[in-house]
Protein backbone atom coordinates (compact mmCIF):
# COMPACT_ATOMS: atom_id res chain seq x y z
CA UNK A 1 0.00 0.00 0.00
CA UNK A 2 1.13 3.29 0.16
CA UNK A 3 0.52 6.92 1.10
CA UNK A 4 0.52 10.49 -0.30
CA UNK A 5 1.09 13.78 2.22
CA UNK A 6 1.16 17.04 0.24
CA UNK A 7 3.31 19.57 1.76
CA UNK A 8 2.77 23.00 0.91
CA UNK A 9 4.36 26.07 1.46
CA UNK A 10 0.69 27.87 2.19
CA UNK A 11 0.28 26.57 5.25
CA UNK A 12 2.76 27.48 7.28
CA UNK A 13 6.37 27.11 7.26
CA UNK A 14 7.46 25.06 10.22
CA UNK A 15 5.20 21.50 9.74
CA UNK A 16 4.95 18.18 11.21
CA UNK A 17 3.92 15.43 9.61
CA UNK A 18 3.78 12.07 11.99
CA UNK A 19 4.12 8.85 9.61
CA UNK A 20 2.37 6.40 11.47
CA UNK A 21 1.89 3.28 8.41
CA UNK A 22 4.34 1.11 7.28
CA UNK A 23 3.07 2.10 3.65
CA UNK A 24 5.45 3.39 1.20
CA UNK A 25 4.92 6.84 1.63
CA UNK A 26 5.44 10.22 -0.60
CA UNK A 27 6.18 13.23 0.64
CA UNK A 28 5.16 15.40 -2.50
CA UNK A 29 6.82 19.08 -1.79
CA UNK A 30 4.05 21.77 -3.43
CA UNK A 31 5.35 24.56 -5.57
CA UNK A 32 5.03 28.09 -4.05
CA UNK A 33 2.28 30.27 -4.94
CA UNK A 34 2.76 33.31 -3.27
CA UNK A 35 5.40 35.75 -4.83
CA UNK A 36 8.32 35.68 -2.85
CA UNK A 37 11.80 35.92 -3.88
CA UNK A 38 13.23 34.17 -0.49
CA UNK A 39 11.44 32.07 1.96
CA UNK A 40 12.15 28.52 4.11
CA UNK A 41 10.24 26.05 5.19
CA UNK A 42 11.01 23.61 8.38
CA UNK A 43 9.91 20.00 7.78
CA UNK A 44 9.87 17.53 10.84
CA UNK A 45 8.53 14.17 10.54
CA UNK A 46 8.20 11.93 13.41
CA UNK A 47 8.04 8.49 12.68
CA UNK A 48 5.27 6.84 14.82
CA UNK A 49 6.48 3.20 13.79
CA UNK A 50 9.28 1.43 12.40
CA UNK A 51 9.37 0.30 8.76
CA UNK A 52 8.27 3.49 7.16
CA UNK A 53 9.61 3.92 3.64
CA UNK A 54 9.22 7.33 2.72
CA UNK A 55 10.34 9.62 -0.11
CA UNK A 56 10.12 13.21 -0.81
CA UNK A 57 9.68 14.78 -4.44
CA UNK A 58 8.67 18.09 -5.78
CA UNK A 59 5.21 18.53 -7.52
CA UNK A 60 3.78 20.60 -9.92
CA UNK A 61 6.84 19.95 -12.30
CA UNK A 62 9.57 21.58 -8.83
CA UNK A 63 12.89 20.05 -8.64
CA UNK A 64 14.81 20.13 -4.86
CA UNK A 65 18.54 20.57 -4.85
CA UNK A 66 20.06 18.62 -2.37
CA UNK A 67 23.40 18.78 -0.86
CA UNK A 68 26.03 16.81 -3.12
CA UNK A 69 23.61 16.68 -5.83
CA UNK A 70 21.75 13.59 -4.45
CA UNK A 71 18.45 12.58 -6.01
CA UNK A 72 16.61 12.01 -2.92
CA UNK A 73 17.91 12.25 0.33
CA UNK A 74 17.50 8.61 3.17
CA UNK A 75 14.75 9.20 5.64
CA UNK A 76 14.92 7.01 8.55
CA UNK A 77 12.62 4.58 9.38
CA UNK A 78 12.29 3.97 12.91
CA UNK A 79 10.35 3.71 15.87
CA UNK A 80 10.83 7.31 18.33
CA UNK A 81 12.99 8.84 15.61
CA UNK A 82 13.02 12.42 14.06
CA UNK A 83 14.01 13.56 10.82
CA UNK A 84 14.14 17.47 10.31
CA UNK A 85 14.43 18.84 6.37
CA UNK A 86 15.12 22.63 6.38
CA UNK A 87 14.26 23.97 2.98
CA UNK A 88 15.01 27.14 1.24
CA UNK A 89 13.68 29.21 -1.83
CA UNK A 90 15.50 31.36 -3.87
CA UNK A 91 14.09 33.49 -6.89
CA UNK A 92 12.52 29.92 -8.91
CA UNK A 93 15.09 27.42 -7.01
CA UNK A 94 14.59 25.16 -4.21
CA UNK A 95 17.15 23.70 -2.11
CA UNK A 96 16.25 21.13 0.49
CA UNK A 97 18.75 20.15 3.83
CA UNK A 98 17.84 16.88 5.36
CA UNK A 99 19.21 16.41 8.94
CA UNK A 100 18.44 12.76 10.33
CA UNK A 101 18.09 10.12 12.99
CA UNK A 102 17.28 11.99 15.75
CA UNK A 103 16.27 10.37 18.63
CA UNK A 104 13.54 11.18 21.42
CA UNK A 105 12.97 7.53 22.82
CA UNK A 106 9.59 5.73 22.58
Amino acid sequence: SSAEYLISWDNSNIQKIELDTTATVTLKLKALSINNKYTNLLLVIDHKIDGTNASIVGDDGISVKWPGGISDPVLTASIGVIDIISFYYSNGSYFGLPMSNFHYGI
